[in-house]
């Protein structure tokens, strides 16, 4: 075996920088193909978290109601969705003394799901 085989087969085991930047440029041209796709997305999933905190404020308003919590009646959807964050407490009947409410809902979540949200005849309603 000649000195130049063994050269060319040490230069065949790794690759070389033009290689390596063709991988690394198709890998930008992916990312950047990829990256307006991953956006769209996070604003579908923060209006999904909306609409689902919507429910659970529908949920806990309309049980709250049907206990006895008089206090949460408001004629906005704000103030209502503000008393379900702070909770509201039954005074009267089977389930006096129990309170009502998302203390654990984090506020700019619950001012998300406004946009979900209305109110008919006292009833906080899904749009």
């Amino acid at each position: 075996m000649n000195h130049f085989s063994q050269l060319s087969r040490i230069n065949r085991r790794g690759i070389s920088l033009f290689e390596m930047l063709l991988v690394v440029s198709i890998l930008g041209i992916m990312g950047a193909f990829a990256l307006p796709i991953f956006w769209q997305q996070r604003d579908v999933f923060a209006d999904v978290k909306a609409k689902r905190n919507a429910q659970e404020l529908v949920a806990e308003s309309t049980v709250a109601q049907a206990a006895g919590a008089t206090q949460l009646s408001a004629s906005t959807v704000e103030e209502m969705v503000e008393k379900l964050l702070w909770g509201v407490r039954v005074t009267e009947g089977v389930f006096a003394g129990r309170e009502f409410g998302l203390r654990a809902m984090k506020a700019e979540d619950a001012q998300a799901a406004v946009k979900h949200l209305k109110v008919v005849d006292g009833q906080l309603v899904l749009r």
